[in-house]
């Protein structure tokens, strides 16, 4: 995809992860995809950050150096007891410094018997006394996101931001990481590859019943629920020269459907089939990352394209702002959809953030919302740390991202589509929060 002027994205550069699999992370500024606007932005937040590797650490400076110390100390302790009650060095440093042998040779029978004393009680105490990481170690937390130019990653920077601001008294480190999106962060929490992840809604009550990409795998009953986050909007973009202007015309077409692993590509097949449009029908079903498929769009090579995401959005920004005319798509037809699938409902796409659309008024249409997801193996001061500075800094987040500015606490609560972790029920009880958790 060749690049356009005030076009940019921020890289990501891969490494490998502990499973042989492969791992992205933000990386610089390049040229091609995503806005400058939200490139921009995005590399503010990053700004704050220390991109440390994850999950898997080495151990924090200083500790080997406190364990090493710690042994020596436990062994001149032992030494000295033993001593005390044994007489082994004495008679050793006699014979150094006064010249008799006779008398440490006579007792060198004892002496030996005493010295198995002195190397077995220190191993004892050993055993007996774990001696682990230097007090106040730090933990090291990663979120996963998505691409870098959705709301997703600046989500998980605004979220390690506020936690990491208070480092020395949560004991945390929070690194907010780039990836293919709600599936796959979904998975490396199952793996334990990661502590939180955002994916939609739909995704995670997906996962939590063992539906679409986990009906082998069965029931994901590990997954908790932390908190939902802003809206997330099924949009249709075509170009206007495509001359579609209902979900119908997409027969025959060029539609970027979203990149395997990710939540638009279940939520478009879902759109489609409020129309009667399967993926056969279109006349080529690309499975390209969202976020790139803007200049694609503007290149002539895509009709159409599927993106589930929060508002404004720079990459629609750009494919909005671009030579070739551009409109929503609207999905009026939804009702049947969201009464099977109830992790759905009706919204709206804010016009007033796309002027250079082909619409003159919100766009009707359907969506989800971002989760914020952890599992039951995270330890409960973890995730009590991340609600806690949301909730209490609530002001100051909603300020973060305009996705972020209609938030209202209870909805982030009741909107939860499987069992809050324990973390954040004893975040919400301290805060008289927990009326608003659903009901199972």
């Amino acid at each position: 995809m060749g690049s356009r002027g005030g076009q940019h994205s921020i890289g990501c550069f891969v490494r490998p992860d502990s499973q042989g699999g492969s791992r992205q992370t933000a990386g610089t500024l390049c040229a091609t995809g995503g806005s400058r606007e939200t490139a921009a932005y995005n590399v503010s937040l990053a700004s704050c950050m220390d991109r440390s590797p994850r999950r898997r650490h080495p151990e924090p400076r200083g500790t080997a150096r406190t364990r090493s110390f710690s042994w020596l100390v436990m062994t001149l302790f032992a030494m000295a007891v033993v001593n005390h009650r044994q007489r082994i060095i004495l008679p050793f440093w006699g014979m150094l410094f006064t010249g008799q042998e006779k008398p440490f040779r006579d007792n060198l029978g004892g002496i030996m018997k005493r010295l198995v004393w002195l190397l077995v009680i220190p191993l004892c105490i050993a055993c007996v006394v774990p001696v682990g990481p230097a007090s106040g170690a730090t933990r090291f937390v990663t979120i996963g996101t998505a691409g870098v130019t959705g709301v997703y990653y600046p989500t998980g920077l605004s979220i390690a931001k506020m936690v990491n601001e208070k480092r020395k008294e949560y004991g945390l480190k929070v690194t907010a990481e780039a990836t293919a999106g709600s599936v796959f962060n979904i998975n490396s929490l199952i793996a334990g590859d990661m502590d939180c992840a955002l994916a939609q809604s739909d995704r995670t009550a997906q996962a939590w019943d063992g539906k679409t990409e986990w009906k082998k795998a069965g029931p994901q009953k590990k997954l908790r629920g932390v908190f939902t986050l802003h809206p997330e909007t099924i949009c249709l973009i075509a170009s206007s020269e495509s001359g579609i202007k209902s979900c119908a015309d997409l027969k025959g077409k060029i539609v970027a459907i979203g990149n395997p692993g990710s939540g638009t590509r279940q939520n478009s097949l879902d759109a489609m089939a409020t129309c009667g449009v399967k993926e056969e029908d279109l006349g080529k079903a690309e499975g390209i990352k969202a976020a790139e498929a803007a200049g694609l769009l503007q290149d002539g090579r895509l009709d159409a394209y599927f993106y589930t995401v929060g508002h404004p959005n720079g990459s629609i920004k750009e494919a909005v702002a671009g030579r070739i005319p551009v409109r929503f798509i609207p999905f009026s037809n939804v009702d049947e959809l969201c009464k099977e699938k109830p992790y759905y409902s009706k919204a709206d796409i804010p016009i007033e953030f796309y002027t250079g659309a082909d619409n003159d008024k919100d766009v009707p249409t359907f969506g989800v919302r971002a989760c914020l997801v952890s599992t039951v193996d995270v330890p409960e001061k973890v995730v009590y740390a991340i609600t806690k500075e949301v909730f209490e800094n609530f002001d100051a987040f909603k300020k973060l991202h305009p996705a972020f500015s209609r938030l209202k606490k209870e909805e982030m609560i009741s909107t939860v589509p499987i069992p809050l972790h324990a973390g954040t029920i004893k975040y919400l009880k301290e805060a008289g929060l927990d009326k608003f958790i659903r009901k199972p």
